[in-house]
């Protein structure tokens, strides 16, 4: 199984502003906090850009990974593929964007979701949900995002940033979802 996280240091440490699965503390090598990003929206202004702390090359950085939430997978996904049994948004009561475009298409499956009790239950709202375009709908708005992301970033100094490291956080956020 392929899985996704994202490193948090400062105060994403205890409060990352995203679902995660799960989290681990730890230590990244080859990048320290420093003053090397600049903010024009919380810190600054476009006439006078301010400095906010950035993973910069060298050094180390302690910190917490997070396993971040894929609600595309946990509906279209199987056990092998996630390493955990498919529907546990469902399980646990969450709705997430897959279910609510289902639930858009074809109100019916509100009700079926409120009577769950049992697995075998989860597993036909979950075929519920696959036969609506509720999945791929999310996994394009992903996509989007992700590209949106992706144009964001391109932009920044190769010289300060490891490009071809970020393009394939890029790159495997996709992957996950095609």
């Amino acid at each position: 199984m392929q899985q996704c996280w994202i490193f948090g240091y400062g105060s994403l440490m205890w409060r990352p502003g995203f679902e995660f699965e799960s989290q681990a503390h730890g230590r990244i090598r080859g990048f320290h906090r420093s003053l090397c990003v600049y903010s024009l929206h919380h810190r600054g202004t476009e006439a006078l850009p301010g400095l906010v702390l950035g993973l910069d090359r060298g050094g180390s950085c302690v910190g917490v990974a997070f396993q971040i939430v894929d609600d595309t997978l946990d509906v279209t996904g199987s056990a092998p593929k996630l390493g955990k049994e498919p529907g546990a948004d469902l399980r646990d009561g969450t709705v997430t964007l897959p279910t609510l475009l289902a639930i858009h298409e074809r109100p019916e499956i509100a009700a079926s979701i409120r009577a769950l009790d049992d697995g075998d239950a989860v597993e036909h709202v979950l075929a519920q949900i696959r036969a609506t375009r509720g999945p791929e709908t999310a996994g394009q708005r992903a996509q989007a995002l992700a590209l949106a992301a992706w144009q964001r970033i391109s932009g920044l100094d190769p010289d300060r940033w490891n490009m071809l490291e970020l393009r394939r956080v890029h790159d495997a956020a996709v992957q996950r979802l095609t």
